[in-house]
């Protein structure tokens, strides 16, 4: 469309012009706009004064208008855009002052603080600093209880680790004086020689029935009376058969808990059988405690390289970049024990080697080495992290394990059945289907009866291309979980001397000869967290939901069919069939490479 300007009248003739000087054609109504604003120019001996129509006036206002939006438009997508930048700027200012605050807590932090750190939606004691701590450990009789609650709570008492005010009550079933149950208890303290007198005088035993509320409500009657009336918190853990789990829950939670403070329960595994016996113990458990108030243990979270596990991860920008299928060849994770079933052969009979080890321990550190970055390390971002990697995982297939029984397995303990196809060893391949480990093949291997006891994990990278390819072998980082806690890289390095030879060596942090320090038992680290509040190292249970799926596929294959697990030699490295799966799966054996001791050049 072309618009025209009016008829330019010549003020020295009488005689009207007809013409109309035309306006320049423009795609860009905006310089139309400016030529239109700008009175024209008369031609020479005419007048400037120009007559402007209605209809031209109209045509002005609109481009005006059209101008004006125009402009307001441009101011609005400025602010908007200013406001964006704004927001994402006061969003990385509250993460840096949460994770600011977050420190400061976590560092005046100590096991006096009661605080519902982490989602205990429950009462707080006023004086949550001040509360009297109440620990109810049932089962007390029993050598769980006996080896490990009761010496790592001595020893965060030797530590300082405990509040004050506190008060331990063992509950078993076994008829003993208070005296009795702590010359039991007290064969197993190793530190702290001074202060054990201290310790023992708050510990007392009371003889009951598990499921009976009036053994709890007389459990309560010597918890009120120590407590004085005061602001008390009470920890409630079970070192019991899971069987039961349900109702102790439920009798203490009726008579027994404090109306004045948090109430935890700790459980130990195993956490069921498979999925839905989990699932169901889970719903027992919920009858009396919330997710919040539940923790379940598992001590291998609890280990020292197991937790430094995240940090060698994720605060060194070596490992991150090649964290994945492109660069790792396998990874194994190790779980060994040069002993039989040491007097558990009834309890292991029943459960075997899988359920014990592999479903728990072995798939808690396959979570933390393949999980991704979480948000923080809150413990929901944490056990966000590790679900997602888990629930990645595909059941395991039957032509991806292997299972043993170390000979004498069946004339070890008269509990054990003597056709009893138990398995004490066990390899299994896991495949984790996301986009960094898809190709990348988890091996878990696990077992008793073994040549040496050890827990490690074992990354082995891919081979390098080049003009030693021949002559190098793969590189590994390796996290020794136990014994002699290390972390270690194996290197290719030339041979000292005169020879061209390269020799595989490595780059070696061993924790007894970097640091002076005493490293806690899991156990301790977790009672510790409990009191705390804190469920960073604790099983929720949507993961123990996603472990188990991996698992019972097969575990219900193997009890169905009845499969005959593979003798193996005690003190044997285990079948070798074993070793025939890991081959297949690309993971490829030092040829002469040893861990140990440093030799002199």
């Amino acid at each position: 469309m072309s618009l025209s300007l009016p008829l330019i009248t010549s003020t020295t003739s009488t005689k009207k012009s007809t013409q109309r000087r035309p306006l320049r054609k423009s795609a860009d109504v905006y310089t139309l706009m400016d030529d239109l604003q700008k009175p024209p120019k008369p031609p020479s001996g005419r007048s400037s004064e120009i007559p402007v129509t209605s209809e031209e006036r109209n045509i002005q206002g609109h481009i005006q208008t059209t101008s004006n939006k125009r402009e307001d438009t441009r101011d609005v997508f400025k602010i908007m855009a200013d406001l964006k930048e704004e927001n994402a700027r006061l969003k990385k200012e509250l993460e840096k002052y949460k994770k600011q605050v977050e420190r400061l807590q976590n560092k005046g932090k100590s096991l006096t603080s009661s605080s519902a750190s982490n989602g205990d939606k429950e009462k707080s004691s006023g004086d949550s600093e001040n509360a009297h701590l109440s620990v109810v450990v049932v089962g007390a009789s029993g050598d769980l209880a006996k080896k490990k609650t009761f010496p790592s709570l001595f020893n965060l008492f030797g530590l300082g680790l405990l509040p004050k005010d506190f008060t331990i009550v063992g509950f078993a079933r076994s008829k003993m004086s208070d005296e009795e149950f702590r010359k039991n208890i007290s064969k197993n303290f190793k530190e702290f020689k001074d202060k054990q007198e201290e310790f023992l005088s708050r510990c007392f035993y009371h003889s009951g029935q598990y499921d009976s509320e009036q053994s709890f409500s007389e459990v309560a009657k010597i918890l009120k009376e120590k407590e004085g009336g005061n602001s008390a918190n009470r920890m409630f853990y079970l070192a019991i058969p899971p069987s039961i789990f349900a109702e102790v829950a439920t009798a203490a939670k009726s008579v027994a808990v404090s109306e004045n403070g948090w109430n935890r329960i700790i459980v130990e595994k195993p956490f069921g059988k498979d999925t839905e016996s989990s699932a169901q113990l889970s719903r027992d458990l919920a009858t009396g405690f919330s997710e919040e108030q539940t923790y379940r243990i598992d001590h291998y979270l609890g280990k020292e390289m197991v937790q430094n596990l995240l940090v060698i991860r994720f605060a060194n920008s070596l490992w991150e970049p090649v964290w994945n299928r492109h660069y790792i060849a396998n990874i194994t994770i190790t779980f060994k024990e040069d002993i039989g079933t040491e007097g558990r052969g009834g309890y292991f009979d029943e459960y075997g080697i899988i359920r014990d080890v592999m479903q728990n321990h072995l798939t808690q550190m396959l979570a933390l080495v393949a999980m991704e970055t979480p948000n923080s390390l809150s413990a929901e971002d944490v056990r966000d992290e590790k679900v997602k990697v888990v629930s990645a995982c595909r059941p395991i297939s039957p032509e991806d394990i292997v299972v043993g029984q170390y000979d004498g397995y069946l004339d070890e303990d008269e509990k054990v059945a003597k056709d009893s196809i138990t398995p004490t060893f066990a390899t299994a391949v896991v495949h984790i289907d996301n986009p960094r480990w898809a190709g990348v093949p988890f091996v878990l291997k696990c077992g008793k009866g073994l040549n040496e006891r050890k827990a490690e994990i074992r990354v082995q990278f891919k081979s390098n291309p080049g003009i030693y390819a021949e002559d190098s072998e793969r590189n590994e980082l390796v996290f020794r979980v136990q014994p002699n806690e290390a972390v270690y890289y194996k290197v290719n390095t030339k041979r000292p001397g005169l020879s061209e030879e390269i020799a595989m060596s490595e780059l070696d942090l061993t924790y007894k000869e970097r640091y002076e320090v005493r490293l806690p038992d899991a156990y301790e680290r977790l009672i510790y967290d409990v009191v705390r509040g804190d469920h960073n190292l604790f099983v929720r249970e949507d993961e123990l939901d996603a472990a188990w799926k991996i698992f019972t596929p097969i575990l219900h294959k193997l009890d169905a069919e009845k499969v005959k697990p593979i003798s193996y030699k005690f003190g044997s490295r285990g079948p070798e069939e074993s070793d025939k799966l890991i081959h297949r799966y690309g993971f490829q054996r030092s040829k002469s490479y040893q861990w140990g001791p440093k030799s002199k050049i």
